[in-house]
């Protein structure tokens, strides 16, 4: 652009007709060109549609008659096409039935598949697929792959001739550009020469000729009416001198009276002010001494960067000597050695006749707290939907692999030596499950998915896997008829785990941790906070480097933390998760002694569930059809595989909608499905939420199963608020899926049959 500038207006004024004119030649031909593609190409795509359907009617009856050699015979009839350079007819069970290839010929048709175009454009042929029916219902497909040889040759032409014209048109722009141009420049010259002959001379008697009555004309007629002008102005200008040297005199006064309101304004404000020229501090007001701790006369003494700490002088030279920023951040130092962050503003003014700078100075320090405060909120809620999305994602692989670990488990007997591995496989991906439901607590922060648990299997493992590797050892004491709890077991796991590596984190040299769990019951006269009834009482001690008293209250703070890589959010977690269960937690800790902390948990009157991984039951042979909705398709095929095993007849759904759809088919045939198992979430389409209802819409006693890598979604919490009749959170195993099912099973009244 810039060397554009610098050009004469001939050669800019010929660049614009140029440009113009070759732009349009160049959208015209462009036009031209895609139009003719555009139609060669739908003309072929006609003529080997009409040549489809022929091969497809003569080769309904082969199809229908097997008779392979028929088929191959309608595909001979394409010797006359010699564009095809391959054909293949495919059978409704997209096995290929019959082929035809020009010699010489590699490339091969294959099957449409699902979703795919008639037709489409691909590797430099043009590829048809067209359904072969008889009676109205497809029994086959028909490919035909042509090449685009005849409309390449074509478009050749067609660009050449283009070409040509373009070269010629070009060539005609140029000469007439080259004439027509000083019909507007030479009048535009003669005004420039004539404008720097005044500006050498300062001769404003001097007139431009108008040679034309265009815009052109008008300009000059401008010009020499500005020059007029020019010459009464000037006339005016030393009328004027005396009067302004009048005025001056005047406004000096009224400027002494400005600056004098100025101090007072000064004193008046709450930002300290500071008024000084390069090097001397002239005024200060009341402010200045109340924020940074000297007296007005100890500031008068001192140098401006005396008051920034020695490591932000430098920087603040920089901006000063380079910036025009008038306001920028540094931190202030006071008389006492203290600091604080502050915005300063500087502005130039005239005090007292001398040129200075005037810095208003305020305590920001409470102002960009609040704004980290803000930034770690922001970087929680993101971390939070990535932490989401990894979990919902590793537990659809979770279900693949424990899903595949249980049919192998099923079919291997008791006593083979491979069930030692299996097991262990099966307990690392259950812990695996864990470990994405601490990602969920912080992702969703739902309510808890809670079933009635027996606690000393689940902090026995806790324990063992949070000490791995460590120096440290673990002595527990766990009650023997420890009562059971409605809880949580993953965000439990994860207090306990947070809990015990902290512990461990306190003894770097090593030692013993304790551990107990004692059932305990709270009067309403006891000093917890908690409402008088039976309780589980969860202790871990450690004899650490303890927590100073000044701390403690503020331990269970988000983003609070004494260690240098810490983030402040474990015992925050721990906390949140303990409320969630109706519960309270509670710290004791003496400096070099150790750290006690004990949580409280309601106990719970029903019968306890064990681990998936610590008790196997029976499961029963089962009959029934199920539609299961997922979108991942290994998710899909493990699922299928796990009741294929125990017995159910099982279809599929990648959508809320497909199984809408399906489920209402079943339902008008007489043959509904007895259970809809449904993934909460689908990218992009219907989910499980969404779907029940309009399966409840169909038939309001549909028994539905929501499962979901989100444990900790609302919907999983409180499932039968919404429509579910029960819920298996991602990944389960075979056994879940069988109690879950002959649960629901049961209640229809079917007969699961003999133990498998």
């Amino acid at each position: 652009m810039r060397y554009f500038q610098k050009q004469p207006l001939k050669n800019k004024l010929i660049f614009i007709i140029m440009f113009t004119s070759c732009s349009v030649l160049l959208l015209a031909a462009g036009a031209v060109i895609i139009n003719d593609m555009v139609i060669y190409s739908r003309a072929m795509v006609k003529n080997l549609e009409i040549t489809a359907g022929i091969i497809g009617f003569n080769s309904a009856a082969a199809i229908t008659f097997d008779d392979r050699k028929a088929a191959a015979e309608a595909l001979t009839s394409l010797d006359v096409e010699p564009h095809i350079v391959t054909a293949s007819i495919y059978g409704r069970d997209g096995i290929l039935f019959a082929d035809y290839t020009v010699p010489n010929t590699i490339s091969q048709c294959t099957a449409v598949s699902p979703g795919e175009k008639d037709y489409q454009f691909e590797g430099g042929y043009l590829v048809m697929h067209k359904p072969i029916r008889l009676d109205g219902e497809v029994i086959g497909t028909l490919c035909l792959q042509s090449d685009l040889l005849e409309m390449n040759s074509a478009m050749k032409r067609i660009v050449t001739v283009v070409a040509l014209i373009l070269l010629v048109a070009f060539s005609l722009a140029m000469v007439l550009s080259s004439r027509l141009q000083k019909i507007i420049s030479d009048p535009i010259l003669q005004l420039a020469r004539t404008a720097e002959e005044i500006s050498r001379e300062k001769n404003y008697t001097i007139r431009a000729q108008k040679t034309t009555d265009d815009e052109i004309g008008i300009l000059i007629d401008g010009f020499n009416e500005m020059l007029t002008q020019v010459q009464h102005h000037d006339r005016k200008l030393e009328q004027h001198r005396d009067k302004l040297e009048a005025e001056v005199n005047s406004r000096t006064r009224e400027l002494r009276e400005s600056e004098e309101r100025f101090r007072q304004l000064a004193q008046a404000t709450f930002e300290a002010v500071i008024i000084h020229t390069e090097n001397t501090i002239i005024e200060v007001n009341q402010a200045f001494t109340d924020m940074f701790g000297y007296s007005r006369g100890e500031g008068l003494k001192m140098k401006i960067l005396d008051f920034i700490v020695p490591g932000e002088q430098g920087k603040v030279k920089e901006i000063l000597r380079t910036s025009s920023k008038s306001i920028y951040e540094t931190t202030g130092l006071r008389k006492d050695g203290s600091t604080f962050r502050a915005e300063v503003c500087v502005k130039s003014a005239n005090y007292q006749g001398t040129a200075v700078q005037v810095k208003a100075v305020r305590d920001i320090s409470e102002r960009k707290r609040m704004e980290e405060e803000l930034l770690k909120a922001r970087k929680l809620e993101s971390i939070g939907v990535l932490a989401g999305g990894i979990a919902h994602d590793f537990n659809n692989f979770l279900t693949a692999i424990l899903g595949n670990i249980s049919l192998i488990r099923a079919t291997t007997p008791p006593d083979d030596s491979r069930m030692t591995g299996l097991r262990d496989a099966e307990n690392a991906c259950l812990r695996a499950k864990d470990l994405s439901g601490q990602l969920l607590t912080f992702s969703k922060g739902g309510a808890p998915v809670k079933k009635i648990t027996a606690l000393d299997d689940i902090i026995k493992e806790s324990v063992d896997f949070s000490l791995r590797g460590a120096n440290v050892k673990s002595q527990l004491a766990l009650d023997p008829d420890l009562r059971a709890a409605d809880i949580d077991a993953g965000q439990i796991s994860q207090v306990i785990n947070n809990l015990v590596i902290n512990a461990c984190q306190a003894m770097p040299e090593g030692g013993n941790i304790s551990v107990r769990a004692d059932n305990v019951t709270v009067a309403g006269a006891d000093n917890l906070s908690l409402p008088a009834g039976n309780y589980l009482k969860i202790s871990i001690q450690d004899h650490g480097i303890g927590i100073r008293t000044k701390h403690l209250n503020k331990i269970f703070d988000p983003y609070f933390t004494t260690k240098q890589a810490g983030s402040g959010l474990g015992l925050a977690s721990c906390y949140s998760i303990i409320k969630q269960h109706n519960g309270m937690i509670t710290v004791n800790s003496q400096p070099d002694e150790g750290t006690v902390f004990v949580f409280y948990l309601p106990a719970a009157d029903g019968e306890e569930q064990r681990s998936e991984a610590k008790q196997e039951t029976l499961m029963h042979r089962a009959s029934g059809k199920i539609l299961v909705m997922d979108d991942e398709e290994m998710v899909r095929t493990v699922s299928g595989a796990l009741l294929n095993k125990i017995g159910y007849q099982v279809e599929f759904a990648a959508d809320g909608r497909e199984a809408v759809e399906k489920y209402e088919k079943s339902w008008k045939e007489g043959s509904p499905f007895d259970v809809v198992i449904m993934d909460l979430t689908i990218p992009g389409g219907m989910g499980g939420k969404e779907a029940m209802q309009h399966l409840l819409a169909i038939n309001p006693d549909v028994k539905g199963i929501v499962s979901s890598g989100y444990a900790n979604d609302p919907v999983m919490a409180d499932f039968g608020r919404y429509g579910f009749s029960s819920v298996v959170t991602k990944p389960y195993i075979l056994q879940q899926l069988s109690d879950a099912l002959s649960e629901l099973m049961q209640e229809t009244g079917r007969d699961q049959g003999k133990p498998c």
